[in-house]
C-alpha cells in the first residue's frame, strides 16, 4: 500500500509538472516505485510487529485464563480430598486419645500419634499448595520489618534470633507474605543450627505452612553481592512463651535469621547463618515434595515459591555471607510514593 500510495502522489506531481521526454517519465516512475517501496516495507514491518505483539498478548491472556481454571480445579479437588481425609483422621485421633489415657507411655501409640500428625500436616499443606498459587489481584502496602517481626512471634523459634536490617514497604498480599516468612523461619530454625554444620552439611528441610511451593523452575546458585548489610539491624530474640523446651525446635539452637532489602532495591531476602543448602540441591529445594528430612512433607518451600509466583516475583536460592541459606525475592513492587 505504501508503494501504491506514493506512486499516486507522484503521478499527481507529474501531472502538475508536465514532463517533456519519455526519459523523465521513466525516471519519475522508477524513483517513485523505489522510494515508495521502501516506505511500504517499513510500514509493513511496523504493522507486522504490532500484530505479533497483539497475538503474543492474546496467547498470554489465554495461558493465564487456562492456568487460573486449572488452579481452580486443583483447589476444588484439594478441598474435597482434604475434607474426605479429615473425617477418618478425626476418628483415628479420637480413638488414639482414648488409648493414650490407658497407656500413656506406650511407644507404639506415640508412633501412631506422630504418623497421624504427619498425615494431617500433609493434608493442610496440600490444600495450601493448591490455594496459594492463585494470582494476587489485590495487594496492600506491607512493611517488611513489621511483618517479619509479627511472623517471628508466631513461630516456635527456640533460642534463634531474628535481625531485620533497614527494610522497606512493598506491595503484597499480607496473609500470603506472612506465610512466606513463617515457612522460611521454620526452615531456618529447624535446619539451621550452626552446630549442625559439622554433623550434617546436607540437611535441608522444608517446613510446614504456606507458599511458593517448590516450583522446580531453575534457581540460580551461589551468593550475590546485592546484599543489604544488617548494620542497623533490629534483633528479636526468642521469648519464654514461645517454647517450654528447647527440644521443641529441633536444631534451631543459635541460628540467626536476617531479613532485609536487596542492594538494587528490586526486592528482599531472608537468610540465616546455618549450614546452608548444597549448590547441587538449590535448583530442587523449591520442587513440591522435595525434602531431605525423614519427617518432612516437602511442601513448605514449594509453597513459598508458589506464593512468590502468584505475586509475580522470582525466587533465587543462594548462599548467605555466613555460609547459610539465602532466599532472594526479586521483581517486588514498591508503593508509588517510594
Amino acid at each position: 500500500m505504501g508503494t501504491v500510495g506514493f506512486l499516486l502522489i507522484n503521478l499527481g506531481f507529474m501531472a502538475a509538472i508536465p514532463t517533456t521526454t519519455t526519459f523523465q517519465v521513466v525516471g519519475w516512475a522508477r524513483w517513485a516505485i523505489g522510494f515508495g517501496g521502501g516506505i511500504g516495507l517499513a510500514v509493513g514491518v511496523f504493522e507486522a510487529r504490532a500484530i505479533d505483539r497483539e497475538v503474543a498478548a492474546e496467547r498470554a491472556r489465554v495461558r493465564r485464563e487456562k492456568a487460573e481454571r486449572e488452579r481452580d480445579r486443583l483447589d476444588e479437588f484439594a478441598s474435597v480430598v482434604s475434607h474426605d481425609l479429615r473425617n477418618p483422621l478425626s476418628v483415628a485421633t479420637g480413638r488414639l486419645d482414648l488409648a493414650r489415657r490407658e497407656h500413656p507411655d506406650d511407644e507404639h501409640l506415640r508412633a501412631v500419634e506422630n504418623a497421624l500428625e504427619r498425615t494431617s500436616a500433609i493434608v493442610d499443606e496440600t490444600l495450601a499448595l493448591a490455594r496459594e498459587g492463585k494470582t494476587v489481584d489485590e495487594a496492600a502496602d506491607v512493611d517488611l520489618a513489621t511483618c517479619a517481626a509479627d511472623c517471628w512471634a508466631r513461630v516456635d523459634t527456640g533460642e534463634a534470633t531474628l535481625e531485620t536490617a533497614e527494610t522497606a514497604t512493598i506491595r503484597a498480599d499480607p496473609d500470603r507474605l506472612s506465610h512466606v516468612f513463617e515457612n522460611l523461619f521454620r526452615n531456618s530454625v529447624e535446619h539451621g543450627s550452626t552446630s549442625s554444620r559439622t554433623e550434617s552439611g546436607d540437611s535441608v528441610e522444608h517446613g510446614p505452612t504456606s507458599s511458593r511451593t517448590e516450583s522446580g523452575d531453575s534457581v540460580e546458585h551461589g551468593p550475590t553481592s546485592s546484599r543489604a548489610e544488617p548494620d542497623d539491624s533490629v534483633e528479636h530474640g526468642s521469648t519464654g512463651s514461645r517454647t517450654e523446651s528447647g527440644d521443641a525446635v529441633g536444631d534451631g539452637g543459635d541460628v540467626t535469621v536476617r531479613v532485609g532489602t536487596l542492594a538494587d532495591e528490586s526486592g528482599f531476602y531472608v537468610e540465616d547463618d546455618g549450614p546452608g543448602i548444597p549448590a547441587d540441591e538449590r535448583d530442587r529445594v523449591l520442587d513440591p515434595g522435595y525434602t531431605s528430612a525423614d519427617d518432612g512433607t516437602g511442601f513448605g518451600l514449594s509453597i513459598v515459591d508458589r506464593i512468590a509466583a502468584a505475586h509475580g516475583w522470582t525466587v533465587r536460592v543462594a548462599e548467605s555471607a555466613d555460609g547459610g541459606a539465602r532466599f532472594e525475592f526479586a521483581g517486588v513492587e514498591r508503593p508509588e510514593s517510594e
